[in-house]
């Protein structure tokens, strides 16, 4: 396995999947009780900048800017690859023998207080930032000894057409794709059971954004009746498609100016390979 550097607790998870199935020598994965694995002995490589002492704040530059993007806080990247090649000096590390000495040597108040100057900026911006979704988290939390009902919110803010954020990720919106046919708004799946569910997909924000798209004005009554006779809608954005699944996926081809089978959304319709 390849990994770009991480944080330590997802290195120990991803070093785990190396040894996740017995395979043959091929790699197909052998099913019989008691059967061993016939490739040469697992291994993790990660991709990492030059280890350095006293980094500063370019450290994770050039081809390490999609690291820092990910992972905000560099001094825990740092303090990972300096006991990662600590142990790779002395024998390597084993698990789990050594998952309490890995885990102190990343997360624990000692560990932060020897993250090197030139780091301390991007650290305090990560920290400041955690702080700000442990502090939105509170904001939207349940009391759950009071169950599901408004007075169990910890701020007189929600009320039923309120979102609420449920991750700490980037926000996203919940599109649903439909086709008109005859009137009426149908589902692109083109299955019996669960179609609106299986027409639904995920975009950011921003790539929502990007497409600036919006319901022509002839669709607006019938979208709003749709959603009247499916809850389950309420809060989705419809897109008017042009074919439902069975062609389009035959056709292989675009079949909205924001959507295609082939390349998702935010497809052109004159999109080649």
């Amino acid at each position: 396995m390849v990994s770009d550097l991480a944080p330590i607790d997802l290195i120990i998870q991803r070093a785990g999947r190396v040894h996740r199935h017995v395979r043959n020598k091929n790699g197909t994965v052998k099913q019989e009780s008691g059967a061993k694995d016939e490739r040469s002995a697992p291994a993790i490589t990660i991709f990492a900048p030059d280890f350095l002492l006293k980094p500063d704040s370019s450290w994770l530059s050039g081809e390490f800017k999609g690291t820092s993007a990910v992972y905000k806080h560099v001094g825990r990247l740092w303090l990972t690859q300096k006991m990662l090649k600590e142990k790779s000096e002395t024998g390597g590390w084993s698990m789990p023998n050594d998952a309490r000495l890995l885990i102190d040597s990343v997360y624990s108040e000692m560990a932060d207080s020897s993250i090197p100057d030139g780091l301390q900026s991007a650290t305090i911006r990560a920290q400041g930032l955690q702080q700000a979704q442990v502090g939105m988290g509170h904001l939207n939390a349940l009391i759950l000894k009071k169950g599901y009902c408004r007075d169990a919110v910890q701020a007189d803010q929600w009320n039923e057409d309120d979102k609420i954020q449920t991750r700490l990720s980037e926000e996203s919106r919940e599109i649903v794709l439909a086709v008109y046919i005859d009137g009426i708004l149908s589902p692109y799946a083109d299955l019996e059971n669960h179609a609106w569910d299986w027409s639904t997909l995920s975009v950011s924000q921003a790539a929502w954004n990007q497409n600036n798209y919006s319901i022509l004005q002839e669709y607006i009554a019938v979208v709003e009746e749709l959603k009247k006779q499916t809850p389950r809608l309420k809060y989705s954005d419809v897109v008017i498609v042009n074919e439902r699944s069975t062609t389009a996926l035959s056709s292989n081809k675009s079949i909205s100016n924001h959507y295609s089978p082939r390349f998702g959304w935010g497809a052109p319709l004159n999109e080649e390979e």
